[in-house]
């Protein structure tokens, strides 16, 4: 894991080692351990390493295998097997390190090579014979990897504060995308970023930049008829587990120190058992545990942690620090924050800095294996798509489980609408919020109509915004709604978020984050699976639970509630920040930013301190508010 920067002149001038010297000066949390800065002529790549594979100088970068030149970010967790290989083609190789064995890869295969690595990545290779800047990212978005180009300069970065190091005049919000987080509370791995001439390179895609022009091209999609006939025969359970327990296992291969973050929950107990078993040593994990009823998971790590022996840190974030603290998370995010778990997660970070270097996550376990209750609605959808011409006793089947669901959730059961009925064609005894859900589900597929105005937004924010809005290609590409769901998240709706909050909260302290559920051969495998074994009745991930029967704690195992990265805001923001949140969103400075009806706003506060939890939109003001005064 490290930081990288570079720049191509496209009009040929040289490049100045300062302007590099510049862009990495923001980027140091990102590679303490080594520094380099290599230029000639119009290229320059820039380098700030932390050492993790070959802690030795042969690790140095931008490293060179001429004619080639690469500045890299990431892990390649195959690259021991991708090394075997390339030298019985006859490479020659002078060091350990998985950058090497990326260079040598692309010497042999070129650009196709990045289909051979499983890992996480974002680099940039030059060519001093092509002339010819090659740039790739990895297949999930693990790493980010921005550019900005213009008529003289292309010029990346790993985060968007160095590229605006280079251009500072480059500073201006992007209307749309600000209108579209605010709305959703999720932003897209597409290209575009809160900064409105900053891009983001795609995940699964190469960009190649030359006197010819930029060619970007795709070398890895998650599409239905490819993944069609790839499920193996027989145990899919046994399957589960292998390639799970496969991608715990290289992602251990490390030369420091590596620990594991601890939530309570399925994924990251999972993840601990399982590397507890692989090293046969008691792991370090991490863990934030609150004295709040509602977001104390304190029962369900103990079980982990004593089950495992595990070398455990635990720590409580007080409200306290959270203001103190809000103005260097937004730095290091560069951009508003979706949700406030990352609050947890950047104490439980800063928990690990000085005790391990390495930390395993379990991003990705929900958004495969449908996680979270509001996967329920397209689950029954396409329950009821899948089996109502086979089954003559669907109906109440489809009923206990609606019940099942219920009791679940807390939701009461409620009579349909006849219009919903009708446009369903489902049984009316299903609970109302089903249906709503349900139809959200539905009319969120087809496209993107004109941005509208629902009182919340200043007016001027809309008309901005409806000048030039991101258009999003919501054409359904699975044949089943579950699917369908599972894969916006997994592109769209969740998992980039995710990803880009634990890059720059692990970061921030010089800790590489490591996510075994997105390895690509088990999201492959989980997007091929028949949807009743993400979802069976009212059990989510139930192939998960199978799979780890008698491995995992029963206490983990059979958890069936959600909880995320819970941090209590909700309470602190009707308790001992209440007037501290209301001085700051009811301002000047902040009503003056034409962003948000300021009517909408005091009104949200309100139902929010009369106990309607509104407490996410809430944050997402708070840390809109910083971003702006950075």
């Amino acid at each position: 894991m490290c930081g990288i920067a570079g720049i191509l002149n496209l009009d040929g001038s040289p490049v100045a080692p300062e302007d590099l010297e510049s862009m990495l000066a923001p980027l140091g949390h990102r590679g303490p351990d080594d520094r380099g800065i290599w230029t000639e002529g119009p290229a320059g790549l820039g380098h700030l390493r932390l050492s993790i594979i070959d802690l030795s100088p042969a690790g140095h970068q931008p490293m060179e295998r001429s004619p080639f030149r690469i500045t890299y970010n990431g892990e390649i967790y195959n690259f021991p097997e991708l090394r075997e290989e390339l030298r019985a083609l006859g490479a020659v190789f002078t060091s350990n390190t998985d950058t090497e064995v990326i260079l040598k890869a692309y010497e042999h295969w070129g650009p196709s090579s990045v289909e051979r690595l499983n890992g996480m990545w974002a680099f940039a290779i030059w060519d001093s014979e092509r002339r010819s800047l090659f740039c790739s990212r990895d297949r999930m978005g693990v790493k980010p990897f921005y550019y900005l180009q213009n008529r003289k300069t292309f010029a990346f970065a790993s985060e968007i504060k160095a590229l605006l190091r280079l251009f500072p005049s480059e500073r201006k919000p992007h209307i749309p995308y600000l209108y579209h987080f605010l709305a959703t509370g999720t932003h897209d791995d597409g290209t575009e970023t809160f900064f409105e001439n900053i891009r983001s390179l795609s995940p699964a895609h190469c960009l190649t930049v030359n006197g010819r022009g930029t060619t970007l091209k795709r070398y890895w999609d998650l599409h239905p008829n490819r993944l069609q006939g790839t499920l193996p025969k027989g145990d899919l359970s046994g399957r589960f587990r292998d390639l799970l327990t496969d991608a715990v296992r290289i992602r251990l291969r490390s030369d420091v120190p590596v620990g594991t973050c601890l939530s309570g929950g399925l994924d990251s107990g999972s993840i601990v058992t399982l590397a507890t078993r692989i090293t046969e040593k008691p792991m370090h994990t991490f863990s934030a545990i609150y004295r709040e009823k509602d977001c104390d998971e304190g029962e369900f790590i103990r079980a982990v942690r004593d089950d495992c022996g595990s070398l455990a840190t635990e720590i409580t974030p007080l409200p306290e620090n959270f203001l103190s603290l809000l103005p260097k998370l937004v730095w290091h995010q560069d951009e508003p924050g979706g949700a406030p778990g990352i609050y947890s997660q950047w104490h439980v970070m800063q928990a690990a800095s000085g005790q391990v270097k390495v930390l395993l996550d379990g991003q990705g376990g929900d958004e495969l294996l449908g996680g979270y209750f509001g996967y329920f609605p397209p689950y029954l959808r396409t329950f009821f798509q899948e089996e109502k011409e086979r089954n003559e006793n669907l109906l109440p089947e489809l009923h206990g489980i609606a019940e099942e669901i219920e009791d679940l959730t807390g939701e009461t059961q409620a009579s349909l609408l006849q219009e919903l009925v009708r446009e369903f064609h489902a049984p009316k005894w299903l609970p109302l919020w089903l249906f709503r859900d349900l139809k959200h589900v539905r009319l969120a597929l087809p496209g993107k109509k004109r941005l509208r105005n629902n009182g919340m937004f200043h007016k001027d924010l809309v008309a901005a915004a409806n000048r030039s809005p991101i258009r999003r290609n919501l054409t359904p590409r699975f044949p089943r709604e579950l699917d369908e769901s599972l894969y916006r998240s997994l592109t769209a709706n969740s998992i980039p978020a995710l990803l880009h909050y634990e890059d720059r909260n692990s970061m921030a302290f010089s800790i590489e984050a490591r996510t075994p559920f997105l390895d690509y051969r088990l999201v492959e495998f989980c997007m091929a699976l028949p949807y009743d074994q993400k979802i069976r009745g009212s059990t989510t991930k139930f192939i998960m639970r199978d799979a780890l029967h008698g491995i995992l704690h029963p206490k983990i195992l059979n958890r069936r509630d959600k909880k995320g990265y819970p941090t209590p805001v909700a309470q602190w923001f009707r308790g001992p920040l209440r007037d501290s949140i209301r001085e700051i969103l009811l301002s000047e400075d902040f009503r003056n930013r034409r962003i948000l009806s300021p009517q909408y706003v005091e009104d949200r506060l309100r139902l929010h301190e009369e106990g309607t939890d509104v407490s996410t939109e809430i944050w997402r003001w708070l840390t809109l508010e910083i971003w702006f005064q950075e």
